[in-house]
């Protein structure tokens, strides 16, 4: 494989994964036009939001990381592969998590679930940079 065929796969799954988080945001049913209405729908909104946004965030600061990384590789090979799938498998559990933690925010077991994978995409990141260097 070569590394243009790696960085569009990559670039590829970000930006599945992305769009799939922004899906999870779906428009609320307003029961009428009042004011009332449309603001106690965005409140409701909010922890998916919020989820969303910090997600979005994070996945692009992965993203951006992940980028620099394959831009100084000059060879790739199958640990490099395996070194990316793996990152790119957490990175895509980020939209489950995400969505789980916006309709259970006070979940503390669910929301452990998240500083977790971050862990875990990071750690793997890191072994793929040392990995590249």
């Amino acid at each position: 494989m070569t590394k243009n065929r790696l960085e569009a796969f990559s670039d590829g799954m970000f930006a599945i994964i992305i769009t799939i988080l922004v899906l999870e945001l779906k428009v609320p049913e307003l029961a009428t036009n009042s004011a009332q209405d449309f603001f106690h729908s965005l409140y409701e909104l909010l922890p998916k939001f919020i989820s969303f946004i910090f997600s979005f965030f994070l996945l692009s600061i992965f993203w951006v990381n992940h980028h620099n990384i394959l831009h100084q590789v000059e060879k790739v090979d199958i640990k490099l592969l395996w070194l990316n799938i793996l990152f790119l498998f957490f990175s895509t559990l980020f939209p489950f998590i995400a969505a789980f933690i916006g309709n259970y925010p006070l979940n503390p077991y669910l929301v452990s679930f998240y500083p977790l994978n971050m862990l875990l995409a990071g750690l793997v990141l890191r072994k793929l940079w040392k990995y590249a260097f």
